[in-house]
């Protein structure tokens, strides 16, 4: 399902809500995040601070990962390269 919203259409971007399957996930934490995506059976994908991450995690265990002590917002993104790129560049961020 999609629906756009006027956030997404500032960026361009199309909303997908997925119900199975893994999502690449955006998580914020009070302390780094790390130990609460492995504790979902998350992976890794970058590391863009010392407090958040983008994983990807199994959409089921995303609630288990959003209700950690240690994470403070865990939500999914979809961001082709050209954005993140844009992104990157917007918010100080080195991307390779």
């Amino acid at each position: 399902m999609q629906t756009r919203s006027q956030m997404s259409e500032a960026f361009g971007a199309d909303v997908e809500l997925k119900s199975t399957g893994t999502v690449l996930c955006l998580v914020i934490g009070r302390i780094s995040p790390i130990s609460a995506v492995n504790a979902v059976n998350g992976s890794i994908v970058t590391i863009i601070s010392q407090n958040r991450v983008l994983a990807l995690v199994d959409i089921v265990f995303l609630s288990n990962l959003r209700g950690h002590r240690d994470v403070v917002l865990a939500g999914p993104v979809s961001i082709d390269p050209q954005r993140f790129a844009q992104f990157a560049r917007l918010v100080g961020v080195q991307s390779t």
